[in-house]
Order: structure tokens, then C-alpha cells, then sequence
């Protein structure tokens, strides 16, 4: 097989790239189980307001689609902050 300085430029060229990247995604790590995370929600309406209840079932929500790695504590009727600081 005779190949002139061109043919041999590409043929290594590309046999380095095909080096790299098999390298490099032989280095990726396998994805490691998600951490849980524990949000707070602070809203001032009482529990029994429309807009409290769709912030919980928003929440129940989340929990359900992030297989429970994502976990929101509802606080209503300011018990975390009051009304000015939930804004």
C-alpha cells in the first residue's frame, strides 16, 4: 500500500481523532444515583386558599416526576416568612 504524504496525513489525522474520542468517552463515569433535595416553599395564603392548594398538589407534582429526588415543604399562612418577605 503506497500512500503519498496526503493520504498519510489524513489516515493519521483521523486515526488520532477516532483515538480521542473513543478515549474519551471510555473516561465518562457512569451517572451516580441523584441526591435528594429538600426545597422549602413559603406561601401566606392559609392552607385552605385555591392558590395553597395548588402549590401543594404543584409540589406532590414534582415529587412524583423526580421519583421523589425532589421533595417540597409547603409552609402556608406565613408560618416560614410573613406576606412582605414571600415576594
Amino acid at each position: 500500500m503506497n500512500l503519498n504524504l496526503k493520504q498519510w496525513t489524513a489516515t493519521a489525522g483521523t486515526a488520532a481523532l477516532v483515538a480521542v474520542l473513543a478515549s474519551g468517552l471510555t473516561a465518562c463515569k457512569p451517572p451516580t444515583p441523584a441526591e435528594t433535595f429538600n426545597l422549602s416553599y413559603s406561601i401566606f395564603f392559609p392552607p385552605t386558599h385555591a392558590q395553597c392548594i395548588a402549590a401543594t398538589n404543584w409540589a406532590a407534582e414534582i415529587e412524583k416526576r423526580t421519583s421523589g429526588r425532589v421533595k417540597i415543604t409547603i409552609y402556608p399562612a406565613g408560618s416560614l416568612t410573613k406576606a412582605d418577605q414571600c415576594y
